[in-house]
Order: C-alpha cells, then structure tokens, then sequence
C-alpha cells in the first residue's frame, strides 16, 4: 500500500472505530443518567429536516415550546438505536395527543439512511439530521443512543444515554404528565 493510501486509510478507519465505540453494547442497565444537562435549556440549535410534518426545511427547538419534547440522538449503524425505533414509535402514538412530540438527529449520515429508517419503522414525527455531529458535540452525546426528554418550558428534565430497558423514556414522559 502506498504511503499516501496509508495516510487517507487511517482516518477513515478512526472515524468507523470511534463512531462504532460510541454505540453502547448494553452492558450496563442504562437508564437515566444525571448530567450536567439536566435542569438546564439545550443549547439552540437548527437542524436539516429530512422529515418534518408540517414541512419545514429547517428544525429548532423554539418550535416545540409548550409541549413535552423527546429529543433523540441516534446512528445508522446502532443496534440500540434501531432497537428503541419501534418503542419511540409507539410512544408518539399514544402521547402525541398528549402534547409529547418526537424529534429524532440521525448523527453523521446521509438523507437516504434517514429516509430508510423513517420508512422501515413507520415514523410520523421530526426526523433531522446532523451530518457533522455539530449539534451531538453541543449536547455532549458520548453515546448512542442518547434522549433527552425536555419539559413544555423547554428545560431538560431527563438524559437517558446508552441501551437502556424499554419503557424507560416512557418513564420520564409520564413523570412531566403527571
């Protein structure tokens, strides 16, 4: 192998190595982790929808104020990730009546990864994507999946990072119901 094709190789592989590092092998019980975070505003953000369901081509989360708001940070290639998909869902179906939406940032993919998720799973909330991971290092996503779930005066109540147990979002959102 040539030195330059050495040189290209070696980043790329970092990059896979440490995209697929950041994907939580479930090994601990995950769960609700306290982080500097919680209690706080999220930072403000613009992502680029690749589904929006009321057409936007941008998302930001001034946009979701007065409502209850799962916001969701996952990869492509993320066995946890795509295991939570269908809970994620299923909650939107039972809460969106509720004032509870979903906004899911596919970090560091392609439009077309986006769109097979959202078809595979049947999505019907916000879907953006955040192709530099710019707005996963101003949240300080260290792992895959990461959720936030943001109250209606738009604080973060609850970071959930990791594979956790399932109804473990449900959890928090029902904590801001009651």
């Amino acid at each position: 192998m040539s030195r330059f094709r050495r040189l290209c190789v070696a980043p790329v592989l970092g990059a896979v190595l440490l995209a697929l590092s950041a994907c939580d092998d479930g090994a601990g019980d995950g769960g609700l982790v306290t982080g500097a975070t919680e209690g706080k505003r999220p930072p403000s953000v613009a992502l680029e929808a690749v589904q929006d369901p009321e057409g936007a081509a941008t998302a930001g989360l001034e946009a979701y104020r007065g409502k209850i708001l799962v916001l969701g940070f996952w990869l492509g290639g993320c066995a946890p990730c795509l295991t939570e998909m269908p809970e994620l869902v299923e909650l939107h179906k039972a809460y969106a009546d509720q004032g509870v939406e979903v906004l899911l940032v596919n970090v560091g993919g392609s439009p077309p990864t986006v769109r097979r998720a959202i078809s595979d799973f049947g999505m019907r909330f916000g879907m953006t994507l955040d192709t530099l991971a710019l707005t996963a290092t101003r949240f300080k996503v260290g792992v895959f999946p990461t959720t936030f779930v943001i109250d209606r005066e738009g604080v973060i109540r609850a970071r959930l990072a990791g594979n956790r147990k399932p109804g473990t979002i449900k959890t928090a959102v029902d904590g801001l119901l009651s």
